[in-house]
């Protein structure tokens, strides 16, 4: 047999220990992504059935033995601050979202990461929400990841949002809901890239039958809309990616990030604020002065650590002064310094609708967004 025949099997087995659950069968309630309620496989692993039933259980520990090497062999780990460094997880059956289910997926999260980037705006520009009510003050000016020193009517900047990630979870009748926001400074571009890269290899027959949505355009997108950040003027820009250093719990996704897009991957002790601009700091600094500018930054730093001066005294991840070249103006930093107020699970939920109604009249002309991650 099988791993996912015995699976759909068992699933639809009408004989589960459901006695021996704490609360009883209330507890699978739950939306099983790869067999439907009468046993069948879903529509989504339909297109693959003849080579997904064909992974026996031997066949499947070849394949865990080939990811744990590959992934090895990378390098690919995540820093967990109470344990160190550990190899990165990569479950061999892959989650499969079929077209169909994914399009109207697609199109609510870029709807609500236009959201998102109007609502950053105006809470660190005219703050309209704040003004008219529709979100409560306390709740933001009361929040420590609310960057007061970067919050001005003047603000100038209408897109101060480049990435966004959205966790998401289905519920019982197999509903998308979202679990949270992450603007801070969202991971897990390069960890996806590395995951298919490995099952590809692994599993190059499934792989390719699959079909799967490229990532490739979402990179070069990635990589245009950092450019046009650049300050007006700059036909050039030099853009680096900001990271916490090797240590950071996903230093392996923003070096492979960084490696993806082309950029320098650079620390708070490798830039220099001069003139209200960002600098490389040469060879033989503080002697020599600096020569190369930097005019966007993506930053993988949470944002109240990236400036020493302004923001977090005891900060040794970001740059003095960085604060102070936002507000000049003289950059434009990706990933803003001041996209620093995600929504936290569990949150008290805002009335989305009067605020987009809202953010939409003080937000910069619907632009869409240059892609959305699949």
């Amino acid at each position: 047999m099988s791993v996912l025949r015995d699976y759909a099997a068992a699933v639809s087995q009408p004989t589960l220990p459901l006695s021996s659950l704490p609360h009883g069968p209330a507890d699978l309630s739950r939306y099983d992504e790869v067999v439907d309620a009468d046993g069948g496989l879903r529509p989504a692993w339909q297109s693959l059935a003849g080579l997904a039933l064909a992974l026996t259980p031997s066949e499947l520990g070849r394949v865990e033995g080939e990811i744990t090497r590959f992934l090895a062999d990378d390098g690919v780990t995540y820093v967990r601050p109470d344990s160190g460094a550990q190899p990165w997880q990569l479950d061999p059956v892959p989650l499969v979202v079929d077209a169909a289910s994914w399009a109207p997926l697609e199109t609510g999260l870029a709807q609500r990461a236009e959201l998102l980037n109007a609502v950053l705006a105006d809470l660190y520009g005219p703050q309209t929400l704040l003004s008219s009510g529709v979100v409560p003050a306390a709740a933001v000016l009361g929040h420590s990841g609310f960057l007061r020193p970067l919050a001005r009517a003047t603000a100038a900047d209408r897109h101060p949002l480049l990435l966004s990630g959205t966790d998401l979870g289905r519920d019982a009748d197999g509903e998308w809901r979202v679990l949270a926001d992450r603007v801070q400074a969202p991971s897990g571009l390069g960890f996806a890239m590395e995951n298919r890269r490995v099952i590809s290899q692994v599993l190059p027959d499934l792989y390719q039958q699959s079909d799967p949505h490229r990532m490739e355009p979402y990179f070069s997108a990635l990589h245009a809309t950092l450019a046009a950040s650049a300050p007006e003027g700059v036909t050039e820009p030099r853009v680096v990616v900001l990271t916490p250093g090797p240590h950071s719990e996903t230093a392996f996704d923003q070096a492979f990030l960084a490696r993806g897009l082309g950029l320098s991957l650079v620390q708070g002790s490798d830039l220099v604020v001069r003139g209200g601009r960002v600098w490389m700091k040469p060879t033989g600094w503080p002697r020599r002065e600096p020569t190369e500018q930097v005019d966007v930054i993506l930053r993988r730093v949470d944002a109240e650590w990236c400036d020493p001066l302004e923001l977090r005294s005891d900060s040794r991840l970001g740059v003095a002064g960085l604060t102070e070249a936002v507000r000049r103006g003289h950059r434009a930093p990706g990933q803003r310094a001041r996209s620093g107020r995600p929504r936290e699970p569990g949150a008290p939920a805002l009335p989305a609708r009067r605020m987009r109604g809202a953010a939409r009249r003080t937000a910069a002309p619907a632009r869409r967004p240059d892609v959305v991650v699949r």
